[in-house]
């Protein structure tokens, strides 16, 4: 049966008029619906399992009803809010006509906006996963098994006869994470993970928000990594991701003291919690070959668009680290 036959079942979308690929996201296969009247999202879950979308959607519906904004999942006939064809789960969302802002562009309104909202969203999860949520996410620091599969991904781009300047930035930042991690192992192996587990959304940052026309964040979108996981850790992910993006200006450090400053006005923030989660975190990002691993690897050529932002991050921080973790909580 073909989508436009499902969605005119399930939901009553008559007169489909077109349906076509939504811009941006690095998984899945997402589409616009519009009809003569209506315009929606239709986004795919692809080999996500049943258990794992009622996860997302229960994330939906918990931060909604504790007051937050988000663009949830509509309800078809089948008292369902997803579907499933071809061995992929779908759900059908409203069309939201907000501004979208890039990274480049957000200012200290926006800034200002994304942090409150995180604070409440963190403020509202409390101090305990909620019992819907199963998946967790756990790091762990395996020198051995991080050299092994670095050195080999390395080997594989080294091979590569013409090489790009992609080609020649992706060895120097997988020679600067296996240097980095060799150096500093045993500092590594000492830092012990965070330990507040809480509902996150875990993918925080201005690709998943619609502001209004003041600036104000109006929806929070997209919880498909939601999970149990320290809100130190999403803190931190939300400064090096968002505020600094590879850049490491005093425009940059203005973003993360107004960023947190206004988490602040929400929720509170330990200190010491604080600067242990930023260590933790940016020495997993050192361990991390996701981004470089799908492009040479699995062939998928979204992760290109990470690639400046990881390497000139890790980078910077192989030298700078210290020093910017205690400018950081400096403003808190």
């Amino acid at each position: 049966m073909e989508i436009k036959q499902i969605l005119n079942d399930l939901y009553g979308l008559k007169n489909i008029a077109k349906i076509y690929k939504a811009e941006g996201g690095h998984d899945g296969d997402n589409s616009i619906v519009e009809t003569k009247s209506d315009k929606y999202f239709l986004k795919q879950y692809k080999n996500f399992s049943k258990e794992r979308v009622i996860e997302i959607h229960k994330t939906y519906e918990y931060f909604e009803n504790a007051g937050i904004p988000t663009v949830s999942p509509l309800e078809n006939k089948n008292n369902s809010d997803y579907f499933e064809l071809e061995n992929n789960y779908y759900a059908l969302f409203s069309f939201i006509n907000a501004k979208e802002i890039s990274r480049d562009e957000l200012n200290k309104t926006n800034i200002a906006s994304m942090g409150k909202l995180l604070g409440k969203m963190h403020k509202v999860a409390g101090n305990e996963l909620p019992d819907f949520m199963k998946s967790q996410k756990n790091r762990k620091f395996d020198i051995e098994f991080f050299s092994e599969n670095a050195k080999s991904l390395l080997e594989h781009i080294e091979n590569i006869n013409e090489k790009t300047d992609l080609d020649r930035m992706n060895i120097e930042t997988l020679t600067n994470k296996i240097n980095y991690i060799n150096t500093n192992s045993e500092k590594i192996l000492a830092t012990n993970q965070p330990r507040d587990i809480i509902l996150t959304h875990r993918d925080f940052q201005e690709r998943n928000l619609f502001f209004d026309e003041n600036g104000e964040v109006l929806k929070i979108f997209d919880f498909d990594k939601s999970c149990g996981d320290s809100r130190y850790i999403e803190i931190s992910r939300t400064i090096l991701f968002v505020c600094t993006a590879g850049e490491f200006e005093e425009s940059n450090f203005n973003k993360i003291e107004t960023l947190l400053r206004n988490y602040l006005k929400e929720y509170v923030i330990d200190e010491k919690e604080m600067e242990n989660a930023l260590k933790f975190y940016i020495f997993d990002d050192m361990f991390s070959r996701w981004i470089i691993d799908q492009y040479y690897m699995k062939g998928n050529k979204r992760t290109e668009y990470f690639m400046q932002d990881q390497h000139d991050t890790q980078i910077y921080m192989s030298k700078n680290l210290d020093n910017f973790i205690q400018r950081v909580v400096s403003y808190l």
